[in-house]
């Protein structure tokens, strides 16, 4: 009965103010890889609008089908190098993230 009773009342003061100290660094750490990653995601969403919109412009604005084809080539690199960018930054900040959680 007491060895029940005594693992239950050690449980509860097991952790000391140095576990509880620790724990919040992590969580603070944790929140701000978090918000780490979303400010880089809406940074890029944006970037990639930006340049999809000024190539939007461009194509409309093209003067003959040459350089039509031409814009719509670079837009499409552009959105290619876009994801591969957005894929790496994705990657940095979970690995930011979870070296803030261990």
């Amino acid at each position: 009965m007491f060895g029940i009773l005594g693992n239950a009342i050690g449980s509860i003061f097991a952790s000391s103010p140095s576990d509880q100290m620790d724990a919040a660094d992590k969580k603070a750490d944790q929140r701000k890889a978090d918000a780490y990653c979303d400010n880089l995601q809406r940074t890029t969403n944006a970037a990639i609008e930006d340049q999809n919109r000024a190539m939007r412009n461009q194509i409309r604005n093209g003067h003959d089908e040459t350089s039509r084809n031409q814009l719509n080539i670079q837009a499409k690199a552009l959105a290619a190098m876009a994801s591969d960018g957005l894929a790496l930054n994705k990657d940095t900040a979970q690995t930011m993230s979870q070296s803030a959680s261990a």
